[in-house]
């Protein structure tokens, strides 16, 4: 599962989907599906 905040969106998205920087997200989809880019992790939690 991916949990993060929207930081920016995209030029091939902008306006055409519901979400806007700010907005907080979560994914339960196979990551290799989810568009997205990863710059840096801050922390992991072990369960």
């Amino acid at each position: 599962m991916l949990i993060g905040i929207v930081e920016k969106i995209g030029k091939d998205l902008e306006g055409k989907i519901d979400l806007k920087a700010g907005d907080k997200i979560a994914t339960l989809v196979s990551l290799s599906l989810t568009p997205l880019r990863i710059d840096k992790i801050l922390n992991v939690k072990r369960i």
